[in-house]
């Protein structure tokens, strides 16, 4: 049985379920930090199902679909996880928990692509609860209050360890219920800052930074007696086009200014609602990047996804730039950006690994960073155009 946390993500995801994390003394969650929804965490789910596949040995495939979910309850009868139960073609094929807490440093707690939950042997009734705190402690509660363990052992309710609880952390929650200092030009000294360091930088992929212009909103507020507003994503769009053209030599795009570029990509999306004063709306994103590439000869399939770790570092090793949104943001507010190049950081004291993604933001005519950690809830379009090894 597989109880491993995400091998796709550059950080480690497995929780241990033996210590309190070194900084649970220091937490203070937030209160008015949102529960994840049962729909956002199979969302969650159905993301890493769909990752995980391309693992060497990984029993899922395009087949494998969610069955069932099964919500879990904490000692004090408050939801602490779901449980997504998969099946392979109509054969059980495995399960996915996801964290009802945003403030744990990863959301996939625990899978198997093979097993069965591990809470099956408990042959629950109707309107019994499972409780589960963490790691392996699934329970179920008699009547008297006293709780089974699925290996059959009965305890008292002060008995139960609590690992989950252990390891939430204020730090963990997204960039909205954080006081960072943003933008991010450094990222070893700001994860040296906020995740208590010493890191180093233990892997790379910048293939494209040669070929990036950084173009600016500002660089846009009008063009050919033109105004525009709210235009970050015709700006990253612009940004992308321009820095897979230079990386291709295509003449098409070098041959044309950033700002004309920019001009053709925002007035199309005028024209179809793709862009409007109030900005890009996700729903028409996709669409939107595929034609606005089009517009200069290049074919691109456009793939929607979740930005986190896994996912970040699958694409830009995969030479596929990513058009990033982040919503809610301390420093960007809800903003567009161009995202091309990725570092991982491991701390020296712990070993754990945090993911960076570097950015055209729109704002700097430099690249800076954006912590992988704080993007789950973010929309990213991965770009596919051909060959760009």
């Amino acid at each position: 049985m597989k109880k491993l946390l995400s091998c796709i993500v550059a950080c480690a995801m497995m929780i241990s379920i033996l210590g309190i994390n070194a900084y649970a003394a220091e937490r203070e969650i937030q209160s008015e930090a949102p529960m994840i929804t049962e729909e956002v965490a199979q969302i969650i789910a159905s993301y890493f199902l769909r990752d995980y596949q391309d693992e060497a040995g990984c029993c899922w495939d395009t087949n494998t679909a969610i069955v069932n979910s099964v919500i879990m309850y904490n000692l004090e009868e408050e939801i602490s996880a779901y449980s997504f139960e998969l099946a392979t073609s109509g054969v059980e094929s495995g399960y996915i928990v996801v964290s009802a807490y945003p403030d744990v440093e990863n959301v996939i707690l625990e899978f198997s692509d093979t097993a069965t939950p591990v809470y099956e042997p408990f042959n629950l009734s109707v309107g019994e609860k499972i409780i589960y705190t963490g790691g392996l402690n699934y329970f179920k509660e008699s009547v008297d209050g006293t709780f089974f363990a699925v290996n059959g052992k009965t305890l008292q309710k002060n008995q139960i360890e609590t690992p989950l609880e252990s390891i939430r952390s204020e730090k963990y929650l997204p960039a909205s219920f954080r006081d960072y200092e943003y933008p991010i030009k450094d990222p070893i000294a700001w994860a040296n800052k906020y995740y208590g360091g010493p890191f180093y930088a233990k892997s790379w992929k910048n293939s494209f930074e040669d070929y990036c212009e950084f173009w600016r909103t500002s660089d846009f507020k009008t063009v050919n007696g033109t105004t525009y507003s709210s235009h970050c994503g015709p700006t990253a769009i612009t940004n992308l086009i321009r820095m897979v053209g230079k990386y291709r030599n295509h003449s098409k795009v070098t041959s044309t200014s950033g700002k004309a570029i920019f001009k053709t990509v925002a007035d199309y999306g005028k024209s179809k609602g793709y862009y409007t004063s109030k900005g890009t709306p996700h729903a028409t994103t996709a669409t939107y990047i595929k034609d606005s590439f089009q517009k200069y000869g290049i074919s691109t399939s456009v793939k929607k996804n979740v930005a986190y770790s896994g996912t970040i570092v699958n694409a830009i090793n995969a030479y596929k730039p990513i058009y990033l949104t982040v919503t809610g943001h301390s420093y960007y507010g809800t903003h567009a950006v161009a995202a091309y190049a990725y570092t991982q950081l491991v701390s020296e004291k712990t070993g754990s690994a945090k993911i960076f993604v570097k950015i055209a933001d729109g704002f700097e005519k430099t690249g800076r960073y954006l912590c992988a950690d704080i993007l789950s809830s973010e929309n990213m379009y991965v770009i596919t155009i051909g060959n760009l090894s």
